[in-house]
């Protein structure tokens, strides 16, 4: 396999793999969840994602909330329909299936927007194509552009780490009182 093919077959999986993903929902009218409840979904995982890998400091924490962070716009852009302008409000409590079926989906599409860079990537001479197998496609940068995106993305994650390690206090008590504030919010968002 060469350079053209190898680009081909992530672009081809890529589409092959977003049409699976957009399959993956479909409005129930008569139980009002439309596209809107999707939106909802889609900004709890991601803030979840958030919160706790600023809590946690793991770096597969971290890795993770990039991710889906990565497939959070293009989870919008799928989804979103003439829904998100109508009046009231969509069913919209959370349910475990619904919560693994967002957090997949924007990791899923974040997965793919990472193969869609590498082909941007390839396309702009800062990737060289080196091999292919059936299960794998292998790039590497050209001189020091991958140390410069290294660096910068080094040095976002030490300031992330500072922030959070001035705020290590306020994390710790609001991950010790977070079951009570989901009560709080529940029951709140019931009397509305």
């Amino acid at each position: 396999m060469n350079a053209d093919q190898a680009v081909k077959r992530i672009e081809s999986s890529i589409k092959n793999e977003e049409a699976k993903i957009a399959s993956s929902f479909s409005p129930k009218k008569e139980l009002n969840i439309d596209s809107r409840l999707l939106s909802l979904e889609f900004t709890r995982s991601l803030n979840y994602h958030w919160w706790w890998s600023s809590v946690s400091r793991d770096n597969k924490d971290l890795s993770l909330f990039l991710m889906i962070a990565r497939g959070f716009n293009s989870a919008m852009a799928m989804f979103m329909n003439d829904d998100i302008g109508k009046d009231g409000v969509p069913n919209a409590p959370s349910t475990i299936e619904s919560k693994q079926w967002a957090d997949s989906v924007l990791y899923r599409l974040g997965s793919l927007r990472i193969a869609a860079r590498q082909v941007q990537m390839f396309r702009a001479q800062l990737l060289e194509f080196i091999d292919a197998s059936d299960d794998r496609i292998r790039f590497r940068t050209v001189g020091d552009f991958g140390v410069a995106e290294d660096d910068d993305f080094d040095a976002n994650h030490w300031m992330d780490a500072l922030v959070v390690e001035g705020d290590r206090e306020e994390y710790h008590a609001l991950r010790q009182e977070w079951p009570e504030i989901q009560l709080a919010i529940r029951k709140k968002c019931e009397n509305i």
